[in-house]
């Protein structure tokens, strides 16, 4: 978490605040950055590729993403008749019925399973 909440003092002598917002910011722009500035960080996800903005994200207009109103997240499923790669089906099963009761706190936000 420290990577992302970094103060820094620049050459005119003025603190500058650089936390979880500029890395969003400087990724959606350009998504294919291998360092963002101050924080240091990789906008490439944990799997190695870029991430897109406009994949992700929804409900926003032009390329102003920092005013998206919907995340889409997406998690791979393997299909296969393999015995132990079937045993791990069983994780999906479970994680899709979770999702699927899951509720959130705040009554702005909503989902959709498919």
């Amino acid at each position: 978490m420290e990577n992302l909440n970094k103060t820094i003092l620049d050459e005119f002598g003025v603190f500058t605040l650089f936390d979880y917002s500029t890395h969003f910011l400087s990724c959606s722009q350009a998504p294919t950055t291998t360092s963002d500035g101050p924080l240091g960080l990789s906008c490439f996800g944990d799997f190695g590729g870029t991430i897109n903005p406009f994949m992700i994200l929804g409900n926003y207009t032009d390329t102003t993403y920092a005013n998206a109103t919907a995340l889409v997240i997406t998690i791979v499923i393997e299909n296969s008749n393999d015995t132990e790669k079937v045993q791990l089906g069983l994780f999906n099963k479970s994680i899709f019925s979770y999702l699927k009761f899951f509720s959130f706190s705040s009554g702005s936000m909503g989902k959709s399973l498919s």
